[in-house]
């Protein structure tokens, strides 16, 4: 009972993956060849505002509520948790909205896993079990990184390790499946460059340890910035469907005043970049700058992707004294999500399947300093 549930949540989660990324693409490309498109942000975050305010009672803390749901089960799940966040989100990068995509997918198969455990009563034990596997198929599925994704949600939960050693190949195998069913469908994902690490070693490690250090602060004011935004907008406007509103006309008022256009929505060329020349600093500041006011002020989204557009242009800036740009690059879009995330084993392994196994240690140091420097809230992503 419990392989065929397995089965269930990753081809659910494979699948709701594949249909958000294809939606995603649509509007990502519908956003790039219309450029006044931008300028209806504020009215579709008045949208985005309005369907949460009216139907996302006990929903609107997204990922976190899961996590909570994960840690502690008391209530389930609300159906509505994944068109909500599935609409919210596609408007908000229609619009141009700086956000990601990773805290869709994991919500929506959250709610799948949350599904399948009410199924059976025999299933109801294992819900934390399964909540866990749609968090993997999740992450695994929406950045084809089944083996990270596993591991992330093992990692990014408070769960006992009597739980993590149980649930480690199961949550693998939920990822992989998941991978799976979405590369099905046709979804291709990002191809980053191959990274080679042709430094000597203490070079390498010496930089590793200044990224992972960097790597803190950036998270620390995104964190703290996105926080203190969303805490005034909460204070100073009661009305909660105007919230991202007003914000998206600081978002507006910013990609044309600041001509920050390249960091607006999910940023994938800026990052891509990143990997070929060295960044100038301020674009590190632009995208924790407008990700921050987006996810402050209500709109929907993801964390992941601004972090890694804010770590890998973190390194690539950093490269103007260090040397080669890639590796940088790399070592900073897997420290920036270490550090903000807490998560340096999945931030780890991300790195290597997405840029190759060659960078193991590098990656390992990086994260490893990242993720246990105080000081820097967990984020839920």
């Amino acid at each position: 009972m419990f392989t065929t549930s397995l089965l269930a949540v990753a081809l659910a989660a494979g699948t709701s993956s594949a249909l958000f990324l294809w939606l995603l693409e649509v509007v990502s490309a519908a956003h790039e060849r219309t450029t006044w498109l931008v300028w209806t942000l504020p009215v579709l975050g008045g949208i985005v505002g309005y369907m949460y305010q009216h139907y996302g009672n006990g929903v609107e803390h997204g990922t976190s509520l899961l996590y909570e749901q994960i840690d502690s089960p008391t209530q389930r799940l609300p159906l509505r948790m994944a068109p909500l966040v599935l609409v919210g989100t596609l408007l908000t990068h229609v619009g141009g909205g700086s956000a990601g995509r990773e805290g869709t997918a994991v919500q929506m198969s959250g709610v799948f896993a949350d599904v399948v455990a009410g199924w059976f009563q025999s299933l109801r034990h294992y819900r934390q079990h399964l909540l866990l596997l749609g968090v993997a198929a999740g992450f695994g599925s929406v950045f084809g990184t089944p083996i990270a994704g596993a591991i992330f949600a093992l990692e990014v939960v408070a769960v006992s390790w009597s739980v993590r050693r149980t649930m480690i190949i199961p949550a693998l195998c939920t990822g992989y499946v998941a991978h799976v069913t979405c590369m099905a469908w046709g979804i291709r994902h990002m191809v980053f460059p191959s990274v080679s690490f042709d430094a000597p070693y203490l070079h390498l490690a010496g930089w590793a340890v200044v990224v992972g250090v960097v790597a803190v602060v950036v998270a620390l004011v995104f964190e703290r910035l996105k926080r203190g935004i969303g805490t005034i907008f909460e204070t100073r406007i009661s009305t909660p469907w105007l919230r991202p509103v007003i914000g998206g006309v600081v978002v507006v008022a910013m990609i044309h005043m600041l001509h920050i256009r390249e960091h607006a929505g999910l940023s994938l060329s800026l990052l891509q970049q990143s990997f070929v020349v060295s960044i100038a600093w301020y674009h590190v500041v632009a995208k924790v700058m407008l990700t921050a006011v987006t996810l402050g002020s209500g709109f929907k989204g993801g964390e992941v992707t601004p972090l890694f557009v804010m770590g890998a242009t973190m390194g690539s800036a950093l490269s103007l004294v260090s040397g080669p740009v890639a590796p940088m690059a790399a070592l900073g879009m897997a420290g920036v999500f270490a550090a903000a995330t807490r998560t340096p084993l999945a931030s780890t392994i991300l790195a290597c399947e997405v840029f190759g196994w060659a960078g193991l240690p590098w990656y390992l140091l990086a994260c490893g300093v990242a993720a246990r420097i105080p000081n820097v809230q967990r984020n839920t992503v």
